[in-house]
Order: C-alpha cells, then structure tokens, then sequence
C-alpha cells in the first residue's frame, strides 16, 4: 500500500476501502501491509491527525461541502442502475423486465416525481458499465433517509 508517488485523495481513500475489506474478509495482509498498518496506528497513538497521517486531507475534493451534489448526483446515478439491473432480473428477485421497460417503469413519462426521462436514463445505462454486476455501495448514507 505505500507509494512513493504522489496519488490523489480519493485514490489513497479507495486504496484504505480495499485494504480495509480485505482485513474484514480475513484474507492475511502481507507483511508489507501489516508493517504500514503498525506504523499509522503508532502516529495516530502518539496523538498525529489521522487525515494528515493517512494523507487523505485535500485542500478541497471530497472534503469539502461542494461535493455533496456530486456525491448524491453519483449516489443517485448508482441507485439507478441498480433499480434497472434488479428489475430485468427474472421473477420472482427481480420484475423479469427487459432494459426498455425497467427503463419506462422509472422514467419521469412514466412517473412525473422521478427524477429521470426515458433517453437520460439510457445515457447512465451505457455511461456506467462498471456500476453493473457488482453490489452497491453509496458514497453518502444519508440518501437513503
């Protein structure tokens, strides 16, 4: 996980996620990871920020309030493409749609208080392959209330 290069907040972020997921699943961190993990632990023990320490303080990006749109519009983007994946699954776990209906059943034609008409929708479709197939994960919690 160090890198001598200098990476960008949010790359830092992913790389903390993963190494944390893999801890969590209990696959055994390789010794470079665990000399890493030891060596932030004594810093943030020895009472150093944990934003400096793990060097994901930016001097703006996701840190700052002018993201949160940019976090709910990618919330709602993941959301999306989740609610269109799961309905053309087969019944009885998803409604056994295909692409063009999953896509009507939530557009804005069919139901004025969704967000989305029927051609932008396809956009996020064909925009975000990489959200497809894998479980969702939201950037901000707070979306869901």
């Amino acid at each position: 996980m160090p890198n001598e290069e200098k990476q960008s907040v949010l790359i830092k972020m992913q790389q903390l996620k993963n190494l944390g997921s893999k801890l969590l699943s209990g696959t055994q961190p390789s010794q470079e990871e665990l000399k890493y993990i030891g060596e932030l632990l004594v810093l943030i023990g020895d009472g150093a920020d944990p934003s400096d320490v793990l060097e994901i303080k930016g001097s703006g990006g996701w840190n700052s309030k002018k993201d949160n749109a940019e976090k709910e519009r990618l919330n709602r983007v993941t959301l999306t493409v989740g609610w269109i994946e799961k309905a053309m699954e087969p019944e009885p776990s998803g409604y056994g749609y295909g692409l063009s209906e999953a896509i009507r059943a939530i557009s804005s034609e069919n139901d004025p208080k969704n967000a989305y008409a029927e051609d932008y929708l396809y956009k996020l479709w064909t925009r975000h392959k990489e959200l497809r197939g894998k479980p969702m994960k939201l950037l901000d919690l707070r979306l869901l209330d």
